[in-house]
Protein backbone atom coordinates (compact mmCIF):
# COMPACT_ATOMS: atom_id res chain seq x y z
CA UNK A 1 0.00 0.00 0.00
CA UNK A 2 2.57 2.61 0.84
CA UNK A 3 3.74 2.51 -3.11
CA UNK A 4 0.48 3.26 -4.26
CA UNK A 5 0.50 6.51 -1.63
CA UNK A 6 3.75 7.11 -2.73
CA UNK A 7 2.70 7.13 -6.36
CA UNK A 8 -0.37 9.22 -5.83
CA UNK A 9 1.34 11.31 -3.62
CA UNK A 10 4.49 12.14 -6.40
CA UNK A 11 1.63 12.49 -9.20
CA UNK A 12 0.06 15.06 -7.03
CA UNK A 13 3.26 17.34 -6.35
CA UNK A 14 4.09 16.56 -9.83
CA UNK A 15 0.56 18.32 -10.80
CA UNK A 16 1.47 21.23 -8.41
CA UNK A 17 5.16 21.83 -9.44
CA UNK A 18 3.78 22.29 -12.75
CA UNK A 19 1.28 25.12 -11.58
CA UNK A 20 -1.92 22.80 -12.44
CA UNK A 21 -2.93 23.53 -9.10
CA UNK A 22 -2.61 26.91 -9.53
CA UNK A 23 -3.59 29.49 -6.84
CA UNK A 24 -6.90 31.94 -7.47
CA UNK A 25 -5.80 34.27 -10.21
CA UNK A 26 -4.06 37.42 -7.61
CA UNK A 27 -0.61 39.05 -6.89
CA UNK A 28 0.90 35.89 -5.59
CA UNK A 29 -0.20 33.98 -8.59
CA UNK A 30 1.40 35.84 -10.71
CA UNK A 31 4.57 36.38 -8.56
CA UNK A 32 4.93 32.47 -8.62
CA UNK A 33 4.90 32.11 -4.80
CA UNK A 34 2.37 29.55 -3.24
CA UNK A 35 -0.51 30.65 -1.32
CA UNK A 36 0.49 30.67 2.58
CA UNK A 37 0.99 27.55 4.06
CA UNK A 38 0.98 25.60 1.03
CA UNK A 39 4.79 25.32 0.73
CA UNK A 40 5.15 23.32 4.03
CA UNK A 41 2.41 21.49 3.76
CA UNK A 42 3.90 20.01 0.27
CA UNK A 43 7.82 19.92 2.52
CA UNK A 44 5.83 17.60 4.47
CA UNK A 45 4.17 15.73 1.97
CA UNK A 46 7.59 15.42 0.05
CA UNK A 47 8.93 14.05 3.18
CA UNK A 48 5.88 11.32 3.35
CA UNK A 49 3.98 13.08 6.11
CA UNK A 50 0.87 11.87 5.30
CA UNK A 51 -1.80 14.10 6.91
CA UNK A 52 0.75 17.04 5.49
CA UNK A 53 -0.76 15.60 2.15
CA UNK A 54 -4.61 15.01 3.24
CA UNK A 55 -3.85 18.86 4.18
CA UNK A 56 -2.32 19.91 0.69
CA UNK A 57 -5.17 17.97 -1.59
CA UNK A 58 -7.82 20.44 0.82
CA UNK A 59 -6.31 23.30 0.09
CA UNK A 60 -6.57 22.21 -3.45
CA UNK A 61 -9.41 20.34 -3.75
CA UNK A 62 -11.48 23.35 -5.89
CA UNK A 63 -8.50 23.60 -8.37
CA UNK A 64 -7.13 19.96 -8.42
CA UNK A 65 -10.57 17.90 -7.44
CA UNK A 66 -9.42 14.60 -8.97
CA UNK A 67 -5.72 14.69 -7.85
CA UNK A 68 -7.19 15.33 -4.14
CA UNK A 69 -9.70 12.73 -4.03
CA UNK A 70 -7.01 10.24 -5.15
CA UNK A 71 -5.15 11.67 -2.11
CA UNK A 72 -8.04 11.19 0.41
CA UNK A 73 -8.91 7.89 -0.90
CA UNK A 74 -5.31 6.52 -0.13
CA UNK A 75 -5.07 8.05 2.49
CA UNK A 76 -8.51 6.83 4.21
CA UNK A 77 -7.11 3.08 3.07
CA UNK A 78 -4.20 4.01 5.42
CA UNK A 79 -6.66 4.69 8.06
CA UNK A 80 -5.97 8.35 8.14
CA UNK A 81 -9.50 9.51 9.64
CA UNK A 82 -9.16 12.95 8.00
CA UNK A 83 -8.61 11.54 4.28
CA UNK A 84 -11.68 9.69 5.20
CA UNK A 85 -13.96 12.85 6.22
CA UNK A 86 -12.37 14.60 3.06
CA UNK A 87 -13.58 11.62 0.91
CA UNK A 88 -16.62 11.76 2.77
CA UNK A 89 -17.21 15.53 1.67
CA UNK A 90 -16.18 14.35 -1.99
CA UNK A 91 -18.57 11.98 -2.50
CA UNK A 92 -21.32 14.48 -0.42
CA UNK A 93 -20.34 17.27 -2.99
CA UNK A 94 -19.50 15.24 -6.14
CA UNK A 95 -16.41 16.91 -6.44
CA UNK A 96 -14.04 14.92 -8.07
CA UNK A 97 -16.26 11.66 -8.47
CA UNK A 98 -19.98 10.77 -8.60
CA UNK A 99 -22.03 12.07 -5.82
CA UNK A 100 -23.03 9.33 -3.77
CA UNK A 101 -24.89 10.06 -0.25
CA UNK A 102 -24.51 6.72 0.92
CA UNK A 103 -20.65 6.31 0.50
CA UNK A 104 -20.50 9.54 1.78
CA UNK A 105 -22.02 8.26 5.24
CA UNK A 106 -19.62 5.43 4.80
CA UNK A 107 -16.77 7.52 4.81
CA UNK A 108 -17.84 10.08 7.59
CA UNK A 109 -18.98 6.63 9.67
CA UNK A 110 -14.94 5.22 9.29
CA UNK A 111 -13.67 8.57 9.90
CA UNK A 112 -15.65 8.35 12.87
CA UNK A 113 -14.34 4.86 14.12
CA UNK A 114 -11.16 6.28 13.31
CA UNK A 115 -11.00 9.44 15.42
CA UNK A 116 -13.71 10.62 17.76
CA UNK A 117 -13.08 14.46 16.40
CA UNK A 118 -14.21 13.99 13.23
CA UNK A 119 -17.84 12.23 15.22
CA UNK A 120 -20.63 15.05 14.56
Amino acid sequence: MASRWLGSTELFLCALAHGACSAPQDEAAHSGTSPPGLDELRKQCENQVNDGCVQLASKVSKTQPDAAVRIFSEACDANIARGCAELGTAYADGAGLSQDGKRADEMFVKACRLDPLFCD
